[in-house]
């Protein structure tokens, strides 16, 4: 059975899957009569999956219906062919997988890919809109030129440092490079000075272009409501809320903020076995960037409580007291991403809770 299946789904055309689907039903029909019936009672729409274009077959195969296939399937059903329905989308993951796991048990055949898709408890990827997906490039851009900069400035450092001029790590850093550079009193060669003065005027230009994204992200965040909202919240900023506001699904996705921060990859993982509880590191599943975005302000507001110290008898000061800072940070951007779908679905703004 799963061979005819095979042979339906990795028809080269849709004349070839009609023949196809014609020796299914004739060979099971009165052995499979529901998953017969579950094959040809949309047969249209379940072709329509050869209206995509044949070179988007590939990208489209995978082996997770429950999250990818049915999330690139709807995104391009949106996108492209908006007059398809959502439960065309859902018939077309037959095309687009052999099998697929729940709780990691595959399943047999068509008709079980069917019920697992109708499940009451199986969720499903929003679409995102067409300002949700630009606010997500603004990132993707300036997360880029990040990169770009670190390694113009890494690969100067180490030229330098050949030579006897070296300078601690950070973009804060460069200007001790560009005096000595600029005073001519290292003896260095004018090769070297003259291609350093290039990678100095790279940095300059990277750091431009990244500070007018940082402009736009502060633009949009003091327009957008949620993003003021979530900006309340000690350790998340400008960029940090308008990334939340991009990138993360909708609240309803979750139940509670605990799914959200595990959806962050900011929970432990669970190695308990006979009545014993035993957490692991983070999954660091889900969305890296927000993740990231959440650690890196944990850290700093760690990293104040640290030289300015914290509330007494706060949770961050016990924590502080006697956990490495690394730790506390993460666990810290848990908090913070718990609070942040909070306000994300309930409303309201941030109030720090009183100490006893």
């Amino acid at each position: 059975m799963k061979a005819d299946l095979r042979e339906v789904r990795d028809a080269p055309d849709r004349a070839t899957a009609e023949v196809a689907i014609a020796v299914f039903v004739d060979k099971y029909k009165a052995k499979y009569p529901k998953a017969v019936n579950c094959l040809t009672k949309d047969h249209e729409a379940l072709l329509t999956f050869f209206d995509f274009p044949a070179e988007h077959w590939d990208h489209l195969r995978t082996s997770n219906p429950i999250e990818s296939v049915f999330a690139t399937v709807r995104h391009r059903t949106v996108r492209t062919k908006g007059g398809l329905s959502h439960n065309t989308a859902r018939l077309m993951v037959f095309k687009l997988v052999m099998s697929a796991a729940k709780t990691w048990r595959r399943l047999a055949d068509a008709e079980a890919i069917a019920e697992a898709a109708s499940r009451p408890t199986m969720r499903f990827v929003a679409v995102k809109s067409a300002e949700q997906q630009s606010q997500a490039m603004v990132f993707k851009a300036r997360d880029l030129l990040l990169g770009q900069r670190t390694q113009v400035m890494n690969a100067l450092r180490g030229h330098l440092a050949e030579y006897g001029v070296t300078a601690p790590q950070g973009i804060q850093h460069v200007g001790s490079l560009a005096r000595v550079i600029e005073d001519g009193n290292a003896a260095l060669p004018q090769v070297v000075v003259d291609l350093a003065k290039e990678l100095l005027a790279h940095i300059g230009l990277l750091s431009e272009r990244i500070s007018a994204l940082d402009e736009r992200i502060k633009e949009v965040a003091k327009v957008d409501e949620t993003a003021r909202q979530l900006m309340t919240v000690p350790g998340i900023g400008p960029i940090t809320a308008t990334a939340i506001v991009a990138m993360a699904p909708p609240t309803s996705t979750f139940s509670k903020g605990r799914d959200f921060a595990a959806w962050l990859g900011l929970t432990p993982k669970q190695n308990s076995t006979g009545g014993k509880t035993r957490l692991g590191e983070t999954s660091k599943m889900g969305q890296r960037d927000l993740r990231r975005l959440l650690i890196l302000g944990a850290m700093a507001v760690v990293q104040k409580a640290a030289r300015h110290g914290a509330a007494a008898g706060s949770w961050l000061s016990r924590m502080i007291a006697r956990k490495p800072k690394m730790l506390v940070a993460v666990a810290l951007a848990n908090k913070i991403a718990r609070i942040a779908w909070a306000l994300m679905a309930r409303g309201g703004v941030y109030r720090t809770p009183a100490t006893a």
